[in-house]
């Protein structure tokens, strides 16, 4: 599935993000100098289409813990060897996800997305 979004989708999730969080960014520095009105707007505005992409990448990324939580809860111990080779090549497949990323470099996560930008503004300080 992640493939398939990635592949039909690719430029327009890029360019949705990055654009709502330089408008996000231009609104915060406008803010900074003084405080005006429909930049704060604008600021609320572009976060709340920015995370709705985020939000989705967050719940593919909780949906594919469950899926690995699921596997490993299996006694493979049981399984005849057929069904131990399968078990196998879904263990191997579980423990790397792929996920929807922006610009095949970050993950669409609202999580990893603060996560990135409060460092990047930390090692600014």
């Amino acid at each position: 599935y992640c493939r398939t979004v990635n592949g039909l989708y690719y430029e327009l999730i890029a360019t949705q993000v990055l654009s709502m969080a330089l408008a996000m960014m231009l609104s915060f520095c406008i803010n900074l100098s003084s405080f005006h009105m429909p930049s704060a707007i604008f600021f609320v505005v572009s976060a709340y289409s920015m995370s709705i992409y985020c939000i989705l990448g967050t719940i593919l990324e909780l949906g594919y813990d469950q899926v690995y939580d699921g596997i490993c809860n299996v006694a493979w111990y049981e399984l005849n060897g057929g069904q131990r080779r399968l078990f196998g090549l879904m263990l191997r497949e579980a423990q790397y996800p792929h996920t929807i990323q922006i610009l095949g470099v970050m993950a669409l996560s609202i999580v990893k997305l603060i996560y990135s930008v409060s460092m990047m503004m930390m090692n600014r300080s």
